[in-house]
C-alpha cells in the first residue's frame, strides 16, 4: 500500500510539473494545441494528454499556425501577428470572429461577423434591400417610372441610379421575392430596342476609407424572368467624392434565372478607394421580361455574412445624407407680408445639396412670389410674399434636396 501511495504522489507531482510547464509554454508557437484524441497509455501519460487537451480548449487552440487536426466549430486564436485573430473553422475555411489586442486587453469585434438586423455598418452599400424610396417623382403612386434611352443616370430608389440604351424601359420598387430575407427589391421591365441597362450606387469615400488595400466581399440577390448575363464592375473615383472620372478595379459576371439566388464575388479595395467607390450592375439586350435586384452588400473580409437589415429609421437617415424630401408649408397672414420659413434637414447631408427638385407644386394662394433661400448641408429656407389685398399661403409643396454623388 505504501508503494502504491508513493507512486500516486509521484504521479501527481509529475502531472503538476507537466501542467506548469505547459502553462509556461502557452505563448510559444502552438503550445496550446491538441488533437483532442486521448491516447490509451499509463495514468501519467493520460493525465498529461488530458491536461494538454483542456489547456488547448481553454486557450482557443492558441498558436502561430492553424491546428493540424480540425473539427467543425473549433476556434483558433491565431497569434501570428498583433493584434491576434480569433477564428472559427466552418468545415471548409477559417472564419474571422474578432481581433484580440493582448498588450492592451482589448477585444475588437470583427465587422463582417454579425447576424442580420445588427446595425454594425457591415454593409457599405446603402439601401441594399431597396426599402427606402423617398423620390417617387415620376412614380408618386408607386407606379413604374420610365428610363429614357440615352439619358443620363436617373434616380431610381434612394441611393441607386439607373440608365438604359437603345430603347426605353421601366423600373419600380416591388416587394421582395418570396422567401427572401429583404424588405423590398427593384425590378426592371424590358422594352423594345433596349440594348443595355445600368444600375449603380456611388459610395462616399468616408464610408470605405477603412477598407483601402483590404479584401472585401460583394453579394447581391438576383432573379429574372429568363436567363440573363449580369456584369458587375467596381470603380474608384479619381478625385474625392467626384465620379466624373473613375478607374475600374474589379469585374465579374453572374447568370440569373427565374429562381432568386445570392451571388458573391471577391474584390480588393485599391489605394484610392478613399475617394469613393462605384458599384455597377448591368445587362445587355433587354427587349422584354423582368430583372429583379435586392440584397446588395459590400463588407470587409473574404467571407459573406447575412445581409445587414437596418432598422427603418437608420436606413432612411442613411439615405437622407444624400437625398432628402421636404414638405414645405407656410402662411403670411398680412397683406403684402413676407415670411421666411427655415427648415432643418433630418440629418446633416454629406455636402450642400446642389439641386432642388420639385415633386408636387402644392396649393399656392395669393402668394405672388415664392423664393428659394439659403441652403446648407444642415437645412434650407424658403420665402413667400402675399398679395396686396389679403395674406397668402402655400400648402403641401414637396421638394427634394439632392447631394447624390
Amino acid at each position: 500500500m505504501k508503494t502504491a501511495k508513493a507512486d500516486f504522489m509521484l504521479f501527481l507531482v509529475f502531472a503538476v510539473l507537466l501542467a506548469l510547464f505547459a502553462g509556461q509554454a502557452l505563448h510559444s508557437a502552438n503550445a496550446s494545441q491538441n488533437d483532442y484524441v486521448i491516447s490509451d497509455d499509463s495514468g501519467a501519460a493520460v493525465l498529461a494528454d488530458m491536461t494538454s487537451a483542456f489547456q488547448a480548449l481553454a486557450g482557443h487552440n492558441l498558436g502561430t499556425t492553424a491546428p493540424s487536426t480540425k473539427y467543425q466549430g473549433m476556434t483558433w486564436l491565431d497569434t501570428n501577428a498583433t493584434p491576434w485573430t480569433l477564428k472559427r473553422w466552418d468545415g471548409a475555411d477559417w472564419i474571422i470572429e474578432a481581433k484580440i489586442d493582448p498588450a492592451n486587453n482589448i477585444h475588437i469585434p470583427y465587422i463582417g461577423a454579425y447576424a442580420a438586423n445588427a446595425d454594425h455598418f457591415r454593409n457599405r452599400l446603402g439601401n441594399g434591400d431597396m426599402f427606402v424610396d423617398q423620390a417617387k417623382i415620376t412614380h408618386a403612386s408607386g407606379a413604374a417610372q420610365t428610363f429614357t434611352a440615352g439619358a443620363v443616370y436617373n434616380h431610381a430608389v434612394d441611393l441607386w441610379q439607373a440608365k438604359c440604351t437603345g430603347g426605353n424601359i421601366t423600373g419600380q420598387q416591388v416587394s421582395a421575392p418570396s422567401g427572401a430575407l429583404y424588405r423590398n427589391a427593384y425590378r426592371f421591365t424590358g422594352g423594345a430596342g433596349c440594348t443595355g441597362v445600368y444600375f449603380i450606387q456611388r459610395i462616399p469615400g468616408e464610408d470605405v476609407a477603412d477598407l483601402v488595400n483590404l479584401p472585401a466581399k460583394l453579394q447581391v440577390n438576383l432573379c429574372s424572368s429568363g436567363s440573363l448575363m449580369v456584369t458587375w464592375k467596381a470603380y474608384s473615383a479619381d478625385a474625392s467624392n467626384n465620379f466624373s472620372a473613375v478607374t475600374q478595379f474589379a469585374t465579374g459576371t453572374f447568370v440569373t434565372t427565374a429562381s432568386q439566388q445570392i451571388f458573391t464575388a471577391d474584390l480588393t479595395m485599391p489605394a484610392n478607394a478613399y475617394n469613393g467607390v462605384q458599384i455597377e450592375f448591368s445587362i445587355g439586350t433587354f427587349a422584354a421580361g423582368t430583372w429583379t435586384i435586392t440584397g446588395a452588400q459590400i463588407e470587409s473580409g473574404s467571407h459573406p455574412s447575412l445581409f445587414e437589415l437596418l432598422p427603418p429609421e437608420r436606413a432612411i437617415l442613411r439615405c437622407q445624407r444624400q437625398y432628402v424630401v421636404i414638405d414645405e408649408c407656410a402662411q403670411v397672414p398680412t397683406p403684402a407680408g413676407y415670411t421666411i420659413v427655415p427648415i432643418p434637414f433630418p440629418t446633416t447631408m454629406r455636402a450642400t445639396p446642389g439641386a432642388v427638385i420639385p415633386i408636387t407644386a402644392g396649393t399656392i394662394s395669393n402668394a405672388s412670389i415664392v423664393t428659394e433661400g439659403a441652403v446648407s448641408a444642415r437645412g434650407c429656407n424658403f420665402g413667400i410674399l402675399s398679395g396686396s389685398s389679403i395674406g397668402g399661403y402655400i400648402i403641401g409643396r414637396v421638394v427634394a434636396y439632392s447631394a447624390l454623388l
